[in-house]
């Protein structure tokens, strides 16, 4: 492997202990990211609505999956309230 980058070393190197379709899996995220434009961000995919929601989704699976808890304890406090 000639001409190849440290990076693509290491990279040919990681693949080659994956099985099959972890490496697809590395292949299609590797053409996910070559064809995002720089600084893109999946999240700007979202609208402040959808983000809403997906917060409360979070919320009310993290309530199912530890009852009685409060979540908002497990959040680091700041001056002006929450993280």
């Amino acid at each position: 492997m000639t001409g190849q980058t440290t990076e693509l070393n290491e990279l040919n190197a990681v693949a080659a202990g994956l099985p099959p379709e972890m490496v697809q899996l590395l292949i299609n995220y590797a053409h996910v990211l070559k064809l995002s434009p720089p600084g893109a961000n999946e999240m700007d995919d979202f609208s402040p609505e959808d983000l809403a929601a997906i917060t409360n989704d979070a919320m009310r699976r993290f309530d199912e999956e530890h009852p009685g808890e409060d979540w908002s304890a497990l959040m680091p406090e700041n001056p002006q309230g929450y993280k």
